[in-house]
């Protein structure tokens, strides 16, 4: 797996990473919450899925401009 990007969120007062496996022709990019240790939680509510979607989102705008 590699990391795309990370990002913190004051709304839910959580840092979240987001990855994918180089090595998957389509490209699935997954996300979940970790903390300062370096551990990984699932992402669990809908309302966090859609911030992150929505961060994802900007992520990507960027990359096409």
């Amino acid at each position: 797996m590699e990391i795309l990007f990370t990002f913190d969120s004051e709304q839910y007062g959580k840092s979240y990473v987001l990855f994918y496996d180089p090595k998957d022709p389509e490209a699935t990019v997954y996300g979940m919450a970790y903390d300062e240790e370096g551990n990984l939680y699932a992402v669990e509510s809908q309302e966090e899925w859609e911030m992150i979607e929505e961060v994802f989102e900007g992520y990507e705008d960027g990359q096409k401009d």
